[in-house]
């Protein structure tokens, strides 16, 4: 459970139906996490969040529409208590290489976020419990991150 016992409020915003229905059925697992709404695109992420104001926004990477980038800066601004999770679908953009052990232009923006702090970015290819746990901590404040470096 968050620390304060309250459910937490998550608006999931993906393309890919499939995906957002196998995210959904995993988070709905956790006894403490409600999904209060779904987007397709990046547009209808901001007007949802706006609506709803979710604790917690998980938010696909690739998501069509305004950049992702652009979406979290909007969050920011127009609803500061929502905390963002970015998500991405594939290992080869959070994966930095050992040869490099510099991230790419994409995994420094997401790195990034993690550091403004109450931002997380996450890869779907871990384990479902990953995903549950950065939604907690997100929601409690604590910027989180799941991926290689």
């Amino acid at each position: 459970m968050s620390e304060t016992n309250e459910t937490i409020r998550v608006l999931l915003a993906d393309d890919h139906p499939v995906l957002r229905a196998g995210v959904c059925a995993i988070l709905e697992k956790a006894p403490d996490v409600h999904i209060v709404g779904e987007a397709d695109d990046g547009t209808e992420a901001q007007q949802l969040t706006a609506d709803l104001r979710p604790q917690v926004l998980l938010l696909d990477q690739a998501l069509p529409g305004p950049r992702p980038v652009e979406t979290v800066t909007w969050v920011r601004a127009r609803c500061p208590e929502t905390a963002v999770l970015v998500h991405q679908h594939s290992p080869c953009l959070l994966t930095i290489p050992p040869q490099s052990r510099r991230p790419s232009p994409l995994q420094a923006r997401l790195i990034s976020y993690v550091r403004r702090g109450n931002w997380g970015a996450t890869l779907f290819a871990f384990s479902p419990i990953y995903i549950i746990d950065g939604t907690r901590a997100l929601s409690c404040g604590e910027p989180t991150h799941f991926y290689s470096d």
